[in-house]
C-alpha cells in the first residue's frame, strides 16, 4: 500500500513491535506510515476512565519512545514527529463545552447534537474530564508522525 495510517490504534495493541512490523510489511517502497497517537506522558499514572477505556485493563497506553524505536527498527525513516498535545487539549475543552446541556443560539440543546457523548452515555463526562486532566498534567501526550519506507 502507499500509506499505512493509524489513529489511536496503539491503545488497543499490546505487541507494538508486531504492529509496526506488519505496517512496514504491507508498505510499498517509498510509501509512508502516518500516525496520530495518544501516548503515555511524563507523569504517571493515567487517570481513568478515559474515552477509550473504563480502566487500565481495557487498553494500554504506549510510550512514544517505544513507537519511535519500533518504526526505526523496521528501517523506516522519520520525516516528521510532532507533539500536538496542546491542540488536542484545546479540542477536548471545546468538545466538552459543546456537550453541556444549555440552549444554543438557535434554541437547540448542545447535548442533543451528534457526538461521542451520545455513544458513551454517562461515562462520557468523567472520561472527557479525565482526558482533559491527563493532557493538562502531562499524564498523556498526543503525537503526529510520518515515517517513510526508503525506495533505495
Amino acid at each position: 500500500v502507499d500509506v499505512v495510517w493509524t489513529q489511536h490504534i496503539g491503545l488497543h495493541v499490546a505487541d507494538q513491535p508486531r504492529l509496526w512490523a506488519e505496517g512496514r510489511r504491507v508498505l510499498r517502497e517509498g510509501g509512508r506510515v502516518a500516525l496520530f497517537a495518544v501516548v503515555a506522558g511524563e507523569v504517571e499514572p493515567v487517570l481513568y476512565p478515559v474515552p477509550w477505556a473504563a480502566d487500565e485493563s481495557h487498553g494500554r497506553v504506549p510510550r512514544a519512545e517505544i513507537i519511535r524505536a519500533c518504526l526505526a527498527s523496521e528501517g523506516l525513516i522519520e520525516r516528521s514527529w510532532r507533539d500536538v498535545s496542546g491542540r488536542s487539549l484545546a479540542w477536548c475543552v471545546e468538545r466538552l463545552a459543546a456537550t453541556r446541556p444549555n440552549a444554543t443560539a438557535d434554541g437547540a440543546h448542545a447535548s442533543r447534537r451528534l457526538g461521542l457523548h451520545l455513544l458513551m452515555g454517562d461515562l462520557f463526562r468523567p472520561a472527557a474530564e479525565n482526558q482533559l486532566r491527563n493532557l493538562s498534567e502531562r499524564r498523556l501526550a498526543v503525537i503526529q508522525a510520518v515515517f517513510a519506507r526508503s525506495s533505495v
